[in-house]
Order: structure tokens, then sequence, then C-alpha cells
């Protein structure tokens, strides 16, 4: 079927090039395509997640960076160094790479694997302070700041259920280290509070802090942040903002403190503070 359909598309477009995928397939049929693709001169690339090698005909890496943990629900999840490292291990195989998008959360990881396809050898750091030249407009030691923040977020969340001890959470001291650098990067450049892209590096980082046991900013502080942060989006990006505002509470880090780990502490020690 798909090399009749390719039959028709090459009546009417001549040059055009075909590309298929077994991003989805099972290993059995990825090996059976693997026997085939050479075979089927009727087509010209295909598509795939960076696994290693693959005896196919050109292929070109295709990630899937906008479903990492969360898929938007928490902002981006920055991923730079996986990025970079599909890109060592496929390299020999590739001819091209395409960015896969299902979100607006996620530019960060777009700008990373284009950034990482022209050069390669690239520092994380290095392309993480280039996206804070180019979409926070920050320079010197602020963009370096914000480079050290994005290369730094990306851990996992952890909410969707009710705790029944205060010693459950994430291991990440540096969490709140990194929302404070936000926080200061907003004061002294005003213009971030207009920029969308930065709100949702915030949003990441308030939500990762919610994942912490503790740290050195208060409940009440990450929640006011949450809030400012979930404001910008309805203003900024309404369409993003209406969608975080339709998750259910325990998916909103300051409105359900039962499924946080950090808010958790504190709304068990209220609790236990009548006994």
């Amino acid at each position: 079927m798909l090399e009749e359909q390719a039959a028709v598309a090459r009546r009417y477009h001549p040059q055009v090039k075909i590309v298929i995928t077994g991003i989805s397939a099972s290993v059995a049929d990825n090996d059976m395509l693997r026997e085939m693709l050479p075979k089927m001169t009727w087509i010209d690339y295909v598509w795939d997640l960076p696994r290693g090698p693959k005896p196919l005909i050109r292929a070109g890496m295709l990630p899937e960076t906008t479903m990492v943990n969360g898929w938007g629900q928490y902002g981006p999840c920055p991923v730079l160094g996986d990025i970079q490292r599909g890109y060592q291990v496929d390299r020999v195989n590739l001819s091209g790479v395409a960015q896969y998008c299902e979100g607006i959360h996620d530019d960060v990881n777009r700008f990373a694997l284009l950034q990482l396809a022209q050069n390669p050898q690239r520092s994380v750091q290095d392309v993480a302070q280039a996206y804070a030249a180019d979409w926070l407009k920050l320079g010197g030691r602020d963009a370096a700041l914000a480079a050290e923040v994005i290369t730094g977020l990306g851990a996992e969340i952890i909410s969707d259920r009710l705790w029944t001890s205060p010693d459950f959470g994430a291991e990440n001291p540096q969490a709140d280290d990194r929302l404070k650098i936000l926080y200061d990067l907003r004061s002294r450049s005003r213009g971030l509070e207009d920029n969308c892209r930065y709100w949702l590096l915030h949003y990441r980082a308030v939500c990762e802090s919610f994942c912490a046991r503790s740290g050195s900013l208060s409940v009440e502080t990450l929640c006011r942040e949450a809030d400012a942060a979930r404001s910008a989006f309805i203003g900024l990006e309404p369409a993003y903002g209406q969608f975080i505002a339709k998750l259910a509470a325990y998916h909103r880090p300051g409105c359900s403190p039962w499924n946080w780990p950090r808010s958790f502490k504190a709304a068990w020690a209220h609790e236990n503070s009548f006994v």
C-alpha cells in the first residue's frame, strides 16, 4: 500500500522524497524492516529514534522530546545531555535530523536538537547559553546562569499520589537554587516578565522544587511562584495556560498539598499540630 501511495505521489511530484519510520514498531517488526528496507528502491529515507547501529538505508534521527516526563504538564523537561548522547551514538548512521513536536512547551529541546545537528561537538552548556541569548535575550553572566539552570533541570516529577510519610520525595538539593537564579534574573531583566519561554523554565523549576522533600524556599514562596507562572501563561500563551488550568489539582503544584512531597511535609506538620 505504501509503495502504491509513493507511486501516486511521484506521478504528480516527481522530486518527492519518501520517508517511512519504524518508530512505534515492535522489535520483531523492526527486524523485518531491517531485512526488507534495503531492497525497497522506492524509499528514500528512514526516520528512527536514536538507538544504536541500524543497517538500514539513510537514517535520520527523530527523538520524541515533547513527551518527556509529563507531556507539558510541568513545563519543559530539558534533556540536552540525552540529545547530545543520541548524536554521539548514532552519528555514523545519520544523514539528517527532523524535529518531532507535540507542544509549545518544549522549544528548548527543539533548539538543542537543531543546534547539535549543525555541530554535534558543541557542549551542552554552550547550547544552553545560546538558547538563553537567543530566546531569553540575556547576555554575559546572566546567560551563563540561565544555562546553568537549563542544564540542571530535567529531574523526574513526583506527583499524582497521596503521601503517607514526610520522608518521601526526590533527592534534588539544587532545585531551590535553580528557582532562585530564575527569580533573580527576572528581577534584573524586566523583559523576562513578558517572555513565555522564561516562564516555561520557571514553571519546571517550581515543579521540581515541589518534588524535593526540603529546600531553602518556603512552601508559601513556591506556591506564589507557581501561581505567577500559571497566570503568565494565561496572558502570554492562552492555549497552554488553559491546558494547565484544566489539569487535575494534583498535577498543579501548590493546588493540592497532599500530592507533592514538599507541601505534604508542611500539611502533615499542620495536621499534627492539633494533636
